[in-house]
């Protein structure tokens, strides 16, 4: 579990759906929408990479020494850092050991045991057990099956506020995606339920996957998918 109270550090958290875990976390201490985070100039966020580098962990490292912006914190979330290579884990070393006494650096995998032993002597551990994860799906269920019972146009409303203040291209398909992932947890546990369609989750895999191959408005895309709920 992560507590409201803990203090800034260097972190790895360990579980199958920590950064749901760890958004939440941050966007409750900055006052912000969590799918909104990558907005906020204190919190930086590197994911969807298929291989972490030293150049991903030294632009981390220079967020981080600058003072925050709008907030007396700066947030760092690596996801899936087991993806980074042996000399990106050793160039992030220095900062992961010795943050600023403002930072909150958060590494997420389900892989520990992947990292470095050096990276991982220097952190504060946390697991994500079994009941937490089951606990955050669940709200992630709620959230959706909410959303199903509104009609489509107070459901475009919604995802309008979600992408609040969100102008360039690019911006709105890293946060469409972002969405979709969120979804994706929520919509595997209503299926078990019978609550929503296969299909329904089909259509929300083919969208992720045009996205991702470049399809030019992803909000269109993802439209459709909330016409279909």
């Amino acid at each position: 579990m992560i507590e409201n109270n803990l203090k800034p550090g260097s972190f790895i958290i360990i579980g199958y759906n920590a950064k749901k875990l760890v958004y939440d976390f941050v966007a409750d201490k900055l006052g912000y929408s969590a799918i909104k985070l990558i907005n906020h100039p204190d919190c930086k966020i590197i994911e969807n990479c298929d291989i972490i580098e030293i150049d991903n962990v030294r632009e981390a490292s220079y967020f981080l020494n600058l003072t925050p912006s709008l907030f007396k914190n700066k947030f760092l979330i690596i996801d899936n850092f087991h993806l980074a290579n042996i000399y990106a884990q050793n160039a992030f070393l220095k900062t992961f050991e010795e943050p600023p006494n403002y930072a909150y650096i958060f590494l997420l995998t389900p892989y520990e045991d992947r990292l470095l032993s050096t990276i991982r002597s220097r952190a504060q551990i946390i697991r994500i057990t079994k009941k937490e994860q089951r606990t955050s799906n669940k709200n992630l269920e709620l959230r959706i099956e909410n959303l199903m019972k509104m009609n489509y146009g107070r459901r475009l409303v919604w995802l309008d506020k979600e992408l609040d203040d969100i102008k360039e291209k690019p911006e709105i398909r890293q946060k469409i995606l972002e969405i979709i992932n969120y979804f994706f947890i929520g919509c595997n546990e209503l299926l078990k339920k019978e609550k929503i369609s296969y299909q329904n989750l089909e259509l929300l895999k083919e969208i992720k996957f045009k996205i991702e191959q470049g399809f030019p408005n992803a909000k269109i895309l993802f439209e459709n998918f909330l016409l279909s709920l």
